[in-house]
């Protein structure tokens, strides 16, 4: 369809006031009280798609939501590890009497204690 043809079928002789003036198509079908079926099922596809496109940013939104949840909590699990290992590494060595099952000797050796 070409741009005239598409001004041709936009614009027609209301048959309102017998074709002293031009109204648009739109205009006549709703002084007329009947729905331009064309357009509605524009503005419809339009309502679809922009509620298609808020859930899926509001989707987007959530999963990044859960995933630093989630980082947050591993990180925090990962930070108390790590801090209960270095407290065990910095408890001072007793000797061949104490019955922990391996400790880091002075120098950085390992020593199982039996």
């Amino acid at each position: 369809m070409t741009t005239q043809s598409l001004a041709l079928s936009e614009n027609m002789e209301c048959p309102l006031c017998l074709g002293e003036g031009k109204l648009k198509r739109t205009e006549v079908l709703d002084r007329l009280g009947v729905r331009d079926f064309a357009r509605v099922a524009q503005l419809s596809a339009e309502e679809a798609f922009r509620l298609i496109q808020q859930k899926h940013t509001h989707d987007h939104h959530d999963a990044w939501t859960r995933f630093e949840s989630e980082l947050a909590k591993r990180t925090a699990e990962i930070e108390q590890r790590h801090r209960d290992e270095l407290q065990t590494l910095r408890r001072p060595y007793r000797g061949p009497g104490n019955r922990d099952a391996e400790r880091i000797q002075p120098g950085g050796l390992r020593r199982r204690d039996v």
